[in-house]
């Protein structure tokens, strides 16, 4: 038996010309609480500094945890918090 079943696409074009902007909200970050830090040390292995501190001056280098760790780059966020936040459900 053959398969006589058509399949439509309907396409709709949406020019950026008709998109109306959504008007501005307040937005704000409120009930912030700290959880964790750790800073970077200059070491042969991997290693971090519980609690850390963010420099007194200089640029930062965002991307510390993915070009030291490449395989786990989140794992120092989790272990600084399982440090200093030992019942924290990270469930």
């Amino acid at each position: 038996m053959e398969n006589t079943k058509s399949h439509s696409q309907d396409s709709v074009e949406i020019h950026r010309l008709d998109l109306e902007p959504d008007p501005p909200e307040n937005i704000a970050i409120t009930d912030v609480k700290h959880l964790a830090s750790y800073n970077w040390i200059e070491a042969l292995t991997p290693t971090i500094a519980v609690p850390g501190c963010p420099p007194q001056c200089g640029l930062g280098y965002i991307a510390q945890n993915a070009a030291r760790l490449p395989d786990s780059p989140m794992e120092p966020l989790f272990r600084s918090l399982c440090i200093e936040q030992p019942s924290f459900d990270l469930n």
